[in-house]
């Protein structure tokens, strides 16, 4: 553990990333813009053993193991898959208040939203005036989350979305790049909205939707199940 002590936290909380993708490279980049935590590591199982690299260190995902008894170190959970981001948080096994809400300081949050844990809103994202979002969930750049919209926990909106007044977004569900959800409807859990829909009906619990107007096309379950029998395949 000597290696964390290395870094000059300048009285700043010090910041790991869970995965090391191109989403954990986006929010290390506006962890740095927020200036209220120190980027120190990444934990990803691509990585077999802890190494130091120039500024920051790699890891495997089981090292969090340690890292959780450094009581000044905050994680992040950085996967936009909502599925794979809420078994990483059930793997992890941390109290919410050791996960780090990072907010690019290029996005407007108003004063009174409430966000919960390990939530991460990106440049140009806007989150208007009594809108309540979850633990874990995204809002990618560029969106916007219009009046009183509650969303729920391990949500992923993509960049450029629009999401109206009092819009609900149930738990685990995924709203893709360019989608507009019109006001006072709600999005049931575990439901894949794809790219570029318009929303204009509610949408059942683990759908598959898209489409302008929005369409339900089928269902998420049957697609994951569809997506793990292909990576059993792969391995095999």
């Amino acid at each position: 553990m000597d290696m964390l002590m290395q870094n000059d936290s300048k009285g700043k909380q010090k910041l790991v990333i869970i995965c090391s993708g191109g989403l954990g490279d986006v929010i290390r980049q506006a962890a740095v813009h927020q200036d209220k935590y120190e980027f120190i590591g990444f934990c990803d199982d691509k990585y077999q053993e802890m190494k130091q690299e120039e500024r920051y260190f790699t890891a495997p995902i089981k090292q969090v193991e340690l890292l959780r008894n450094e009581k000044d170190i905050f994680f992040f959970i950085a996967v936009g898959d909502c599925w794979i981001r809420k078994a990483l948080y059930a793997r992890l096994n941390l109290e919410d208040n050791r996960y780090a809400t990072i907010i690019h300081p290029a996005a407007f949050v108003d004063t009174n939203v409430i966000l919960g844990h390990g939530v991460g809103i990106m440049p140009q994202a806007i989150v208007h005036n009594g809108t309540s979002i979850g633990n874990h969930t995204i809002v990618n750049s560029a969106s916007v989350i219009e009046h009183k919209n509650q969303i729920a926990d391990f949500v992923s909106i993509s960049p450029n979305t629009t999401l109206c007044g009092f819009v609900t977004v149930d738990s685990g569900t995924f709203i893709g790049v360019g989608s507009t959800v019109v006001q006072c409807l709600t999005i049931g859990s575990d439901t894949i909205i794809g790219a570029g829909s318009l929303v204009l009906k509610n949408i059942p619990p683990r759908s598959i939707a898209y489409g302008s107007p929005v369409v339900v096309v089928g269902s998420s379950d049957k697609y994951r199940l569809e997506i793990e029998d292909k990576k059993k395949g792969e391995k095999e």
